[in-house]
This record gives C-alpha cells, structure tokens and sequence, in this order.
C-alpha cells in the first residue's frame, strides 16, 4: 500500500476534526499531518510516551491474526 492510497483510506474513515492520529514511524503516515494531530511513537527508542502509544492497535491486530488462523490463547 502506498501513502497515497493509505491517506486516502484514512481520510474516508476517519473525523478529522475530533481525532488524533497515533502512529509508529512508518512513513506513509507523515502526510496525515496536513488533515489531523498526530503522535509518533518510534519503537527504537520507546513503547510510551505520555498517553501515546500503540499498543491497543498491536493488540487488536494480534487478536485478528489469531482468529483468522484459528488460535486462541
């Protein structure tokens, strides 16, 4: 997926206007600041920054990924 198609599933979905955007440092997300704050948490350096972090989304995926291949913990 490109930024471009990214940014424009993000901006379809998304209420601008009331969210925050909070993101690894994956570079498809820096043209999302032009349209919403965003937070950038780099997982080289650190897993939390204040109230930012991703982990809700990590663990979100994670629990998709095991309920496609069928294994639940």
């Amino acid at each position: 997926m490109t930024a471009h198609s990214m940014r424009q599933i993000l901006l379809r979905n998304i209420d601008t206007k009331h969210s925050r955007l909070m993101t690894d440092g994956h570079s498809a997300y820096r043209l999302m600041k032009r349209h919403l704050p965003d937070s950038v948490i780099d997982h080289e350096l650190t897993y939390v920054q204040g109230d930012v972090h991703t982990q809700g989304i990590e663990g979100y995926w994670s629990l998709l990924k095991r309920g496609v291949f069928g294994v639940f913990q």
